[in-house]
């Protein structure tokens, strides 16, 4: 198809197919930095170590977009006359066509999508996050008495008690709302 792309005279019809293409080996690549991440932790679970935190979530590796690879042009040309293949020659192909939909066709949604894709990260790492447990599960800092939480759980747990009494307090708002009008919505006039 890559050879018809040049006798293609439409112009959205050639970025369409170089974002296209860029955006596939990109996400070839984060699949293939990902599942190792994914295999270990399915294998043998990290526990969180901060307390505050209850989950475990990927997160991009700072400095592993394709707009962060230092690929001069002697290296692109020396790496595809050497037949390099896998995740290089993938980012290699992947920055062209992505760069090539930039300079292209500037200031459009193309060029808008390639730009994003080449500030994307393509490496992860695990990063300890927080999760709402299922109903009936303790909370990380409600696993032990308030004495024996560091500074760090307290702080949290207060934040948390806030945030679910805020959350209380728009729902009642809410429902005094629909109360007002009598439980009718409210009709929002056509134009």
């Amino acid at each position: 198809v890559e050879k018809s792309r040049d006798k293609e005279s439409a112009p959205r019809w050639r970025a369409h197919f170089d974002l296209l293409l860029g955006r596939l080996l990109a996400n070839r690549i984060r699949l293939n930095n990902s599942l190792p991440l994914l295999n270990d932790m399915y294998a043998k679970p990290k526990p969180c170590k901060d307390g505050t935190t209850n989950a475990w979530e990927l997160a991009g590796r700072k400095g592993s977009a394709l707009r962060d690879l230092d690929i001069t042009e002697p290296s692109r040309k020396a790496a595809a006359s050497a037949g390099v293949t896998g995740d290089l020659g993938d980012a290699l192909l992947a920055q062209s066509y992505l760069q090539r939909v930039e300079s292209d066709h500037p200031g459009t949604p193309w060029a808008v999508l390639a730009s994003l894709e080449l500030d994307s990260a393509l490496e992860f790492e695990w990063q300890e996050a927080f999760m709402m447990p299922p109903k009936g599960e303790k909370l990380p800092w409600d696993k032990k008495p308030w004495n024996e939480l560091t500074d760090k759980q307290k702080e949290a747990k207060k934040k948390f008690e806030r945030f679910q009494l805020e959350k209380k307090q728009r729902k009642e708002t809410q429902e005094a709302k629909v109360a007002e009008t009598g439980g009718k919505k409210t009709k929002i006039p056509k134009l």
